[in-house]
Formats: C-alpha cells, sequence, structure tokens
C-alpha cells in the first residue's frame, strides 16, 4: 500500500484497514497453497519518491507492483482538505459497479488471489 498521510485521511486510513483485514483473510488459504503474502506500507514523502515509486494518486494498493485499480478516479478528499485549508483529491476505487472511497477488503482480498493464484 502506498499512501500519503495514513494519520489525517479518512480514505488512507481506511484503506490501511481494508488491506490488514484482507491479508488477514488470505493468509492461511494462501499458506494452504505454499504461497505466502507480505503486506507493505509505505508513506510516499515527496515528489521525487512518488516519481520512483511510479506513485501517481493516494492511496495505492498493489500487488507485486501491479495496481489493484487500473483507473485513476479521484473526489474530494474532506479530511486533507480540512486541514490543508484548500481542496485535496483522494483516489476512489470501482468494484462490482460501485465506486469506493476506499477499497473494501474484499475487492482486496479478490485481487490478490486473481494476482497469485
Amino acid at each position: 500500500m502506498l499512501y500519503l498521510d495514513a494519520q489525517t485521511c479518512d480514505p488512507c486510513r481506511s484503506t490501511a484497514d481494508a488491506v490488514d483485514a484482507a491479508a488477514g483473510a488470505l493468509t492461511a488459504d494462501l499458506h494452504e497453497r505454499g504461497r505466502t503474502l507480505t503486506v507493505r506500507k509505505i508513506r510516499v514523502a515527496g515528489r521525487e519518491r512518488a516519481a520512483a515509486l511510479g506513485f501517481v494518486s493516494s492511496p495505492t494498493v498493489r500487488v507485486d507492483g501491479i495496481d489493484i485499480e487500473m483507473g485513476v478516479h479521484e473526489q474530494r478528499c474532506g479530511s486533507r482538505s480540512a486541514l490543508a485549508g484548500q481542496r485535496v483529491d483522494c483516489r476512489t476505487f470501482e468494484w462490482q459497479g460501485v465506486r469506493y472511497p476506499s477499497p473494501p477488503a474484499e475487492m482486496i482480498a479478490e485481487r490478490v488471489l486473481d494476482h497469485l493464484l
């Protein structure tokens, strides 16, 4: 997971929770199949770091470097906008025809399984 601010950004915090939930739900199943799952949460600080990581929007969830959300759609992030005193946008995620401000754990788990199995 790549993110800008998990302390004040509600979508980043929700995405971190969803990543943890998906990993917890998948660990035993993947272990039985001889696979392991390592979760890394990377705070992206600065333009140089963002460029080096190929980071385009926060939050981002990747499996083996592949983004689980192919498009980049954003909406106003109320929590970060309030702190910044100006409009700040966060990434949204589409799953099963619905757009979410952070990816549901089930979406993450599905994308992990699609990629790893």
